[in-house]
């Protein structure tokens, strides 16, 4: 048992745990995608389109309490992490006390609220469901929303875990539970059970995961508690000015850099162009799933170096993740520009033809997205998010406002040139508070972050021929 958990957890070894969590993370997204693409033919033969539309939409009005958090849990996380790598056990404490009782208020908070309003209100007009009964529609919605908010607490009690020994353990754990919430909601379905059943198995599956992991805190960090005693206002408050600013940097490049730009090409372009428009930038983002899976999996590990006070293998570590990110997302871009023609023929069924030139300025976005992460997870992992997050904002806002004034000239092609901006400007900023944070010189960092990763290849290479040729020799 102790051999197993220590091969799970990645020993002490940086490069070992980065393997794992690359393994398991890439696993995770295996099983995600096979979660949402198996479930929409089994349930659509189980329940009808009807029944099936119905609680899509009802699912999609709980979806909404994800923002609640307000960044809170990604930043109480990167503060756990750093806090338990220079063994401020007291603090850490205190970190995590304050963030489960503060997700149990909100939780308490924000149900309570879903369910008077659920009660309150007009169920024809609120659910317009006429396949689901009115009853059965209300309770969808409940347990979506439970769903939804317990699943903020593994997330939560992950950090303590990934700090100790990696994140390769927690995403395993993650993507067992997702796996088994999918093989459960398949039987169900099987069974013809309906949308209540089905909706009920992402709240067992959260509940399972966070006992799971509160057991693994009392294995591998046994010093670590949770008391309601230990929360300190102090500390919530100065957990709440990052979490702003995590909060804002998601809604800047999720919702105000990609979902804007397609409302604003409706009024200007008819919904032809922007179904044009948002195959293409779904095509070209599709460039950076590899890079992105491995840049999240070194988040962790850039936030425990520099809790660490160790600058130089921080350092290192973003310069592999620009190097690698901008690089390979680049070659991507290049081979799926090569190839665009007939794989929008057969993915699209012929009905949108590849624009070249769209996906050619688009790609420039996505590669300079992807070389940008390294910066964004290391201040994202020390929350000092503020600055960028700022910057791509108030840029976005910018972008867009010039893409639609230069629509009538350039139609499609200046809003999609000028949505480069603000991932130029995250670079810049990123680059300079990337620098300060490590001290080190801002040219330095921007010259060895744009090197092609040749080392790390070679590197690699070497090490897996010698583990591949190891039995020949002996």
């Amino acid at each position: 048992m102790s051999r197993l958990m220590s091969f799970l957890t990645g020993g002490s070894s940086p490069r070992r745990r980065i393997g794992l969590t690359v393994a398991a993370t890439g696993l995770g997204r295996i099983v995600s995608v096979g979660y949402n693409f198996f479930l929409v033919p089994i349930l659509l033969s189980s329940w009808g389109i009807q029944v099936y539309g119905e609680w899509i939409v009802l699912s999609a009005l709980a979806s909404m309490a994800t923002l609640s958090n307000v960044g809170f849990i990604q930043a109480s996380l990167s503060e756990m992490i750093l806090r338990i790598s220079a063994g401020e056990q007291e603090e850490a404490r205190r970190v995590l006390s304050t963030t489960i009782v503060g997700l149990v208020a909100l939780v308490i908070v924000v149900f309570g609220l879903g369910v008077v309003i659920l009660n309150m209100a007009d169920p024809q007009w609120l659910f317009a469901a006429k396949a689901i009964p009115v009853s059965d529609a209300r309770v969808v919605v409940e347990l979506s929303l439970a769903g939804v908010l317990l699943s903020f607490f593994p997330g939560a009690l992950s950090a303590p875990i990934s700090a100790a020994r990696g994140a390769g353990i927690t995403q395993a754990v993650m993507t067992i539970a997702k796996l088994g919430e999918l093989v459960s909601i398949v039987v169900i379905a099987l069974f013809h059970g309906g949308p209540v059943a089905v909706t009920a198995m992402p709240v067992l599956s959260a509940v399972l995961t966070s006992i799971a992991f509160v057991a693994l805190i009392r294995h591998l960090v046994p010093w670590l508690t949770i008391s309601v005693f230990q929360f300190r206002r102090e500390t919530f408050r100065r957990l709440l000015h990052p979490s702003l600013g995590q909060f804002l940097l998601y809604a800047s490049t999720n919702i105000v850099a990609i979902q804007l730009p397609r409302i604003v090409l409706g009024h200007l372009g008819g919904a032809a162009v922007v179904a044009v428009y948002s195959v293409a930038v779904t095509y070209t983002r599709a460039a950076k799933m590899l890079t992105g899976v491995l840049a999240q999996s070194f988040q962790v590990e850039i936030t425990r170096a520099y809790g660490e006070a160790k600058y130089a293998l921080t350092t290192k570590l973003v310069e592999t993740i620009c190097q690698i990110g901008g690089w390979l997302t680049a070659l991507a871009v290049c081979g799926m520009l090569i190839f665009a023609g007939p794989l929008f023929q057969l993915w699209t069924r012929g009905k949108i033809p590849a624009d070249f030139a769209l996906i050619a300025i688009l790609g420039v976005a996505t590669v300079t997205s992807a070389y940008n992460e390294g910066f964004i997870y290391l201040l994202m992992g020390i929350n000092r998010v503020w600055a960028i997050a700022l910057g791509h904002f108030a840029a976005s806002i910018v972008a867009i406002a010039a893409g639609t004034i230069l629509y009538p000239e350039l139609g499609v092609y200046g809003l999609a040139a000028a949505l480069c901006l603000p991932e130029l400007v995250l670079a810049v900023v990123g680059i300079s508070d990337t620098a300060k944070a490590l001290q080190t010189k801002r040219t330095a960092l921007f010259r060895q972050s744009l090197q092609l990763p040749v080392k790390i290849v070679r590197h690699e290479a070497e090490r897996a021929a010698s583990v591949l040729f190891r039995p020949f020799r002996s």
